[in-house]
């Protein structure tokens, strides 16, 4: 089919142009806007606090990473340990045992307060 020169062929189409909002249009994305302001405004809070989460979990494993570090250089951790404190009173010295390999850990001179043995007391019913 060939267009003759003074023949119109029209077509229709949709292309986005700018239109006037309506009043109602106008109040309705004016509330979107400030949906999505709020919308911004908590998450920027949220990411505020994410970073403060974060930065709290990084130092901890720092400090954890550190305490590590100081274990393998020194290749031994602090434990809880069972002792036996022993107070001689012929050498008058104080022996602090490892329970666990039987090692002397601590070998010192007894304290004066130490060296003073306690007596007995009388219990106040023995008196009547």
């Amino acid at each position: 089919m060939t267009a003759t020169k003074d023949e119109v062929i029209v077509k229709k189409a949709a292309v986005e142009l700018p239109c006037l909002l309506t009043d109602s249009e106008f109040r309705d994305r004016a509330k979107q806007l400030a949906n999505v302001e709020a919308d911004m405004g908590a998450l920027d809070a949220r990411h505020e606090s994410m970073k403060q989460q974060i930065k709290q979990e990084t130092a901890a494993l720092e400090s954890r990473r550190a305490e590590l570090s100081g274990i393998v250089d020194r290749g031994s951790e602090f434990r809880m340990v069972a002792i036996e404190i022993r107070h001689n009173f012929a050498t008058g010295r104080v022996l602090t045992t490892r329970l666990d390999t039987g090692e002397i850990y601590n070998d010192r001179p007894m304290t004066a307060d130490e060296r003073q043995r306690s007596l007995p007391l009388k219990s106040a019913e023995s008196k009547h």
